[in-house]
């Protein structure tokens, strides 16, 4: 990492655009995490879906991309960034234009699992890559960065793809091609200008043997602390995952009465909010350390947010989108464990460490709330319950979550960090 010597402007310039290769990687998966929000009605209609398999087909995506969250990062540590990098944008491509053929619902959930296992290392990649090529007084901003990016990517998702849908007027099979031709793209520039930065490790870190790896992660991992955060890391992030992602479109669509490209512009601003809050939040902590408080500030304000948003009744839909805003902007606060994690493992594991943060970021919000509250609207309909009183019911399990990282955060203990400027200068160099 570049912690001593002079850090010149040529630099840092350079440091900003490895990094952001790699960081529009995590913007480009999350437009694929989104993609079936948007294309829901047309997505159902060609393979006449009910609403538990459309979250089924949502959420086979997050399946692989959860569990192989660990083993991309080492495999980020081991082979290298940039061989990662292309060997997962090349299989995002293969996914997408396998997803654009598909003729039944199986092929359809093979290619979003396939797609899934190519995202893995998205977050790995470039948070490695951030801590390798930055000052490490610079992480925190470079890790809030690159969350507000991946939000920037979910807001392109909900508005680029219901343009290209609504306004341009492509098919749902048309707008993956699209996404095809943006993979080809970014594979071409990581290709030319993404390289790994292997110096600042020494020879004992460099020759450590896989097993030697998997024992200081798997202790790193089972402190109480670094549990807890990932904890709060899956109960503020299910909200992206499982209502922002999927089911906020749809909602607003049936709550307001309005068509797919203005109720996917609304849930764009969560996005905005989101991406402005991630690096927020990240500034905030980092120079003042309070890194409690913000968690809980937010959680709670999030989930004050969400509930007013349910309440169809109270708002009209230009209020929708404040609201909408400002909970992405509080909900922010899920890339904070990122922050805590650079400073609680070793720089071997780290790569790891980071993708079990992020692991456990979607290990609630796609795998299990996408699914459960397909089949929970699902059988409200069955049983004769209107569509808005049926989302505004199953929904609330969305500030339930906040709540619940409220209640994590009691017992996470603030990190022993120097508040000082002369003891933060300090830290940035050992």
């Amino acid at each position: 990492m570049l912690n001593s010597g002079i850090f010149t402007k040529k630099k840092l310039m350079q440091a900003y655009l490895i990094w952001g290769i790699a960081a529009l990687f995590v913007l480009y998966q999350v437009i694929f995490q989104t993609s079936v929000g948007v294309m829901m009605t047309p997505v159902r209609e060609s393979f006449q879906l009910t609403y538990t398999q459309v979250g089924v087909l949502s959420s086979a995506f997050f399946y692989t991309y959860l569990f192989l969250q660990i083993p991309s990062g080492i495999l980020v540590g081991r082979w290298g960034i940039r061989n990662t990098l292309l060997f997962a944008l090349v299989t995002a491509i293969v996914s997408c234009i396998i997803f654009a053929k598909a003729q039944n619902i199986s092929t359809a959930i093979f290619s979003r699992i396939l797609m899934g296992a190519a995202c893995a290392p998205a977050i790995s990649i470039a948070m490695e890559l951030g801590a390798q090529w930055f000052p490490v007084s610079m992480f925190a901003f470079i890790a809030g960065l690159t969350e507000a990016l991946g939000m920037i990517g979910g807001a392109f998702g909900e508005l680029g793809l219901s343009r290209l849908m609504g306004s341009i007027g492509l098919n749902w099979r048309q707008t993956m091609w699209v996404c095809v031709y943006i993979g080809l793209c970014l594979f071409f520039l990581a290709w030319i200008f993404v390289k790994n930065k292997q110096e600042d490790r020494n020879a004992s870190e460099h020759d450590a043997s896989l097993i030697q790896l998997r024992q200081q992660l798997m202790a790193s991992l089972t402190q109480p602390q670094i549990v807890l955060n990932g904890l709060f890391a899956a109960f503020t992030f299910a909200v992206v995952a499982a209502f922002a992602c999927l089911w906020c479109v749809p909602f607003l669509q049936v709550a307001y009465q309005v068509d797919i490209v203005k109720s996917a512009h609304a849930t764009s601003w969560y996005f905005i909010g989101a991406a402005i809050g991630t690096t927020l939040l990240g500034w905030i902590v980092d120079k003042t350390g309070y890194y409690r408080l913000c968690m809980g500030v937010s959680s709670l304000l999030s989930a004050l947010l969400i509930f007013l948003l349910l309440q169809s009744t109270l708002l009209n839909f230009k209020q929708v989108t404040i609201v909408l805003f400002l909970a992405g902007l509080c909900g922010g606060c899920y890339v904070i464990p990122f922050v805590l994690i650079k400073n609680q493992v070793g720089l071997n594991i780290r790569a790891a460490a980071l993708g079990y943060t992020n692991m456990m970021c979607t290990v609630l919000g796609a795998p299990i709330l996408q699914p459960l509250i397909g089949w929970l609207l699902q059988s409200m309909h069955v049983a004769g319950i209107s569509q808005v009183q049926a989302y505004e019911r199953v929904l609330l399990i969305i500030p339930f979550c906040y709540l619940l990282a409220v209640y994590v955060v009691c017992f996470i203990k603030e990190p022993a960090v120097s508040r000082t400027p002369c003891q933060k200068n300090q830290q940035a160099y050992h």
